[in-house]
């Protein structure tokens, strides 16, 4: 079943290498080893006084026979299938056995130990977890990264679909199919991350209107102004990442949902002192808000913040 489903999706997406990004055909050990089961050559053979496996590099004659295999519509029994699966992962590679699956295989199957069956004396291995390995085209930039993993994510998907569709009809236990690759792990956070940075930065501000509207004595409109002048704050820092071709990850998330608390710094204040005068009009509340608080933010947040940025600028990072 494994050979029916996985190298057909194989061969057709590597036929189409452009859009799906796999360079070839993955390495099959299921194939391998029915090659290495056939009654030819050196590989699978037993001794002829006690049966146990023969390797290949022993070339005498007379003293070896291929194994017996009972063949199941050309493939092995279950019995056969898994008593000689250890030595085909065992076996090194030989000119008189090339298809020995140690170098390429030895480590692509997870198996369980040999148990005992309920109905059977016989001792069974099962394969829990087993790999087959390709490999991407030439990729060379971020967007080229991307679409290589969701494009190994869609053939995944495909494959476990076909996959599960037939054991369901045999009422069989569904499997997962899934790539990996080590540059997967950092580009993951590309695929929702638009998603979670503006999920991130709603949840903020709410939680500043909400706890602005408490502190600035259960005024809302006030509140909402501050939310307001915090995400003109938000659109000019996204706007100056454009400018400047920052690239949109997780580290630019986090700086923009901590701009968000720092913005209420700048803001809240004014604000609370706004609401407070007892000056008539609005200019000059204003005007007075400014004047007793727009020094100390100044003096206090902007004057810190600016010293960071200026030590940023005197030490260069690579």
């Amino acid at each position: 079943m494994t050979v029916q489903f996985h190298l057909p999706s194989n061969e057709f997406f590597h036929s189409m290498k452009t859009s799906s990004y796999i360079a070839h055909p993955a390495m099959n050990w299921v194939d391998d080893y029915l090659d290495w089961l056939k009654p030819v050559g050196y590989c699978c053979r037993q001794f002829n006084s006690n049966n146990t496996f023969c390797p290949s590099n022993i070339n005498i004659t007379n003293i070896c026979h291929h194994c017996t295999v009972s063949p199941l519509q050309g493939h092995p029994d279950y019995n056969r299938f898994y008593e000689f699966l250890p030595n085909f992962l065992e076996e090194n590679p030989s000119s008189y056995c090339p298809r020995a699956g140690h170098p390429t295989h030895g480590f692509a199957l997870n198996l369980s130990k040999k148990e005992k069956q309920n109905s059977t004396n016989e001792f069974r291995l099962r394969v829990l977890a087993s790999y087959f390995m390709t490999y991407h085209t030439k990729l060379s930039s971020s967007e080229d990264f991307i679409r290589a993993m969701e494009s190994a994510q869609l053939i995944s998907q495909n494959i476990t679909r076909d996959i599960n569709q037939i054991l369901t009809s045999l009422n069989r236990k569904h499997i997962e199919i899934f790539p990996y690759s080590p540059f997967y792990v950092f580009y993951e956070q590309y695929r929702g991350i638009v998603k979670t940075a503006i999920l991130q930065i709603i949840l903020s501000l709410a939680c500043i209107f909400c706890v602005n509207t408490l502190l600035l004595g259960m005024d809302p409109w006030s509140a909402f102004i501050v939310v307001i002048v915090i995400a003109l704050i938000l659109l000019n820092m996204v706007g100056s990442m454009w400018w400047w071709a920052i690239d949109f990850n997780a580290i630019s998330v986090v700086n923009l949902v901590m701009s968000v608390g720092i913005s209420v710094e700048f803001c809240a204040h004014i604000v609370r002192a706004f609401t407070l005068s007892l000056k008539p009009t609005r200019l000059e509340r204003a005007s007075d808000s400014l004047c007793s608080v727009g020094c100390s933010v100044l003096s206090g947040i902007t004057m810190t913040k600016l010293g960071g940025i200026v030590c940023f600028l005197i030490n260069r990072y690579k």
